[in-house]
């Protein structure tokens, strides 16, 4: 029910019938639900309470399980999202199958590279839910400014392949498995950040920064 409105609204184009490439608009708002509602919507990961992370810090397994455990569900909740939207555009708008394949790809990737970092900066910049104030502020802005720069230097680097693969002429399966393994590449870099960090996060250090916050 969460992303019934945003489903309405990727697949509207396909309703407007004088746009020239409804294909992208389908795509570009699957791509911004992916990164900006998606996480607003399903806090069922690192950022539900700070104070869970004491509780997570007791379990017997490894920083890559935890890490990747707490960013499996809402992962698959926004790919699935991203599935029931992209089918029916591709069949509606007769997307060749590969062409369809691999932006499933990539909008998955984009899933995962979402939830990571996000649940970085958590870790990074730790807070409860209710929080208010300056800090707050900032730290949303650094989010989405990181987000917003992360996403377009993507987008760059895909369109210089693009490009580059067509100057060199290379095959079409060249071209597809090369963006293919850059998607993958970002979204397991930024698994590993998401790793890292919780690896390394205190949670001791964490309340004791939030109580001299509340106390200023």
């Amino acid at each position: 029910s969460t992303f019934a409105i945003p489903a309405i609204l990727c697949l509207s184009p396909l309703i407007i019938g004088d746009l020239e490439h409804p294909w992208i608009f389908v795509v570009g708002g699957i791509a911004m639900c992916t990164a900006l509602v998606a996480p607003a919507s399903l806090r069922i990961d690192f950022r539900r309470d700070l104070n869970r992370t004491m509780f997570l810090r007791s379990f017997p397994a490894s920083p890559t399980a935890v890490a990747l455990g707490q960013i499996a569900w809402p992962t698959i909740v926004t790919i699935i999202f991203q599935t029931t939207v992209l089918v029916p555009a591709a069949l509606l708008l007769d997307v060749p199958p590969h062409d369809a394949l691999i932006w499933w790809i990539m909008l998955a990737c984009l899933s995962i590279i979402v939830f990571a970092l996000e649940n970085a900066f958590f870790l990074c910049f730790p807070h409860h839910v209710r929080d208010q104030g300056i800090s707050v502020i900032v730290r949303t802005k650094l989010v989405f400014f990181v987000k917003t720069a992360m996403l377009l230097v993507a987008l760059s680097t895909l369109a210089v392949w693009s490009q580059v693969a067509k100057d060199m002429g290379l095959p079409t399966l060249v071209a597809m498995l090369g963006t293919i393994m850059m998607c993958i590449v970002a979204a397991s870099f930024a698994s590993w950040i998401l790793i890292f960090v919780w690896a390394r996060f205190d949670v001791a250090d964490a309340q004791h920064r939030f109580a001299a916050e509340v106390s200023t």
